[in-house]
């Protein structure tokens, strides 16, 4: 099978995994709920105090952040890890989360996603804003698998208070990740896992989509590291702006799409480049000029010379 054929799991597949156990996502996503929240909130500039250690109603663990003022829910570090039915490398799980944020979620905008490193583990970082219940909100999470594990961390915090809290994940993700991961990852000179190496795959044409990948050209970056949100300071309530309102156009005053969203656009990208080892080539030309690539969902990309896939669309 050719990489190029890696790049879509079986139906049968995704299904498992996406109904499998709803997980982190669906833990930090309704955390909001187990607060008393007032018929008239008040938006406030919220302020990271102290963190502690607490048990969800899912029967997880996760650190909170203590807050005075009155919120939603309390900003929170969520983790969780699961067994696959298949094997997968990160890029393929990845997808897979995305796939259950989309289902999880009224709405969703996806606005920077890259690699970073976890104790030598490839991770992929996403930030997002979504609606949830009525309820807005920012999170970001970081995916990990080795091989045969899906591990997943998610921090959420009220709509507009993501920047405030930066700082303060980068402080305690070590803490997490300890718990998370017995040993460090190859990126530290760990074990590769064998189910991400072709050798593994030789003769194995029944066991479903390979999950061999080529990790070891990958430039990751250190957790939030020039992180930038683009809704900080947005009222959580909707009294002064709301996530639709606050959506920046693609461009040209074309709405926002969520098909060419920083993942959507990235992951295409990853794939293309990453595991074919080379850039797609344009397949498409506008009116203006404008080149563009398919991407392996169908969707059309705009095409350059030189991709920073940090950047997305």
């Amino acid at each position: 099978m050719s990489r190029r054929g890696w790049l879509f799991l079986s139906a049968g597949a995704v299904l498992a995994v996406v109904c499998t156990c709803l997980g982190v996502l669906a833990a930090a996503g309704l955390w909001y709920l187990g607060r008393s929240v007032s018929s008239t909130p008040t938006p406030t500039r919220i302020q990271a105090s102290n963190w502690r250690t607490v048990q969800t109603a899912q029967g997880q663990s996760a650190l909170v952040v203590d807050t005075n003022e009155e919120v939603p829910f309390q900003p929170g570090l969520f983790w969780f890890q699961e067994p696959l039915p298949q094997p997968m490398n990160p890029l393929q799980y990845a997808g897979i989360i995305y796939l259950r944020l989309q289902q999880q979620n009224e709405a969703l905008v996806a606005y920077d996603v890259r690699w970073v490193a976890l104790d030598g583990w490839p991770a992929v970082q996403l930030a997002y804003a979504a609606v949830q219940q009525g309820q807005p909100y920012e999170g970001v999470l970081w995916i990990v698998t080795d091989g045969w594990n899906g591990y997943v961390m998610s921090f959420v915090a009220p709509y507009g208070a993501l920047a405030l809290y930066v700082q303060d994940i980068s402080a305690v993700l070590p803490e997490v990740t300890s718990e998370l991961f017995a040993s460090p990852g190859p990126l530290e000179g760990g074990p590769v896992p064998e189910v991400w190496t072709e050798e593994y795959w030789q003769g194995k044409n029944d066991f479903g989509v390979p999950a061999a990948w080529n990790w070891s050209d990958l430039e990751t970056d250190v957790p939030l590291a020039d992180f930038q949100d683009p809704y900080a300071g947005a009222t959580w309530d909707g009294s002064a702006s709301d996530l639709w309102s606050d959506l920046p156009d693609v461009g040209g005053g074309v709405p926002y799409d969520s098909d060419h969203d920083a993942f959507n656009t990235w992951m295409a990208e990853e794939w293309s480049q990453m595991l074919s080892g080379e850039n797609p080539e344009p397949t498409w030309q506008d009116e203006a000029g404008n080149l563009y690539w398919e991407g392996p969902s169908g969707t059309l990309h705009e095409w350059s010379a030189d991709y920073d896939p940090s950047l997305g669309d």
